[in-house]
Parts: structure tokens; C-alpha cells; sequence
């Protein structure tokens, strides 16, 4: 029993980077966004605080859309100038923001927007 045990978890080990290689090796243009997670407009109360902790979108320019392992609904796209001060475009859909950042090689901050959190984070850098 242990032995079949062994070689079926020494068969999954090796499976997993020829998987890893064969996503690789494919055409697909995708980023790695690392974003940080806060309460939309909400000051946090004075005290003891520890920074939000980083939430990852994978922007897949092929399919014209963008995942991330939180669960939230994004209702809004937003691209700032690097400093944030300088509101650049506004999109409703996750095709339309891939579509802008494709055809840009500027420095941006990008804003993702839902009912519950407002998700910050850099692209271009």
C-alpha cells in the first residue's frame, strides 16, 4: 500500500512541470499584477495596523481578461499616472483595459474597483 502510495505521489510530482512547461511554451501574453487589498474610502482606526496583504491578477491579454484568486466582483478599471494623481481611463470591462495596455508602454497604477475593496497596484514598472 505504501509503495503505490509513494509512486502516485512520485507521479503527480513529476507531472506538474511538464504541465507547468506546456503552459509556458504557448503564444499566450499574460502579466502578473501584484495588487493590495483595502476598504474603498475608508480611513482604518488609529492603533496597531499591518499592511493589506497582496492579492495577484494575471491579466491575459489573448483572452482579453483578468483573473485573480479573491472573489470579488471587479464593477470598475481604472489607469493613473504613475504618482496617482492624474486620473488617465476608466473602463467597465476587463477586454477594454487590456486593449489600452497593450497598445501603451507607459508606467501606470492601476485601480480595480468592487463593492468591497479597491485593489491598487503597478503595471509597466
Amino acid at each position: 500500500m505504501k509503495v503505490i502510495f509513494s509512486l502516485i505521489i512520485l507521479l503527480m510530482a513529476l507531472s506538474q512541470p511538464l504541465a507547468i512547461s506546456a503552459a509556458d511554451s504557448s503564444d499566450n501574453k499574460t502579466e502578473e499584477v501584484t495588487m493590495t487589498k483595502n476598504p474603498p474610502r475608508v480611513t482604518p482606526p488609529k492603533g496597531k495596523r499591518c499592511p493589506s496583504m497582496p492579492v495577484i491578477f494575471i491579466l491575459d491579454f489573448n483572452k482579453g481578461e483578468v483573473y485573480s484568486g479573491d472573489a470579488s466582483t471587479i464593477d470598475l478599471y481604472e489607469v493613473w499616472d504613475a504618482d496617482q494623481e492624474i486620473l488617465i481611463a476608466s473602463f467597465t470591462e476587463s477586454a477594454d483595459l487590456l486593449n489600452f495596455l497593450s497598445n501603451s508602454s507607459d508606467c501606470y497604477t492601476l485601480c480595480f474597483l468592487s463593492e468591497d475593496y479597491v485593489y491598487t497596484g503597478y503595471y509597466g514598472w
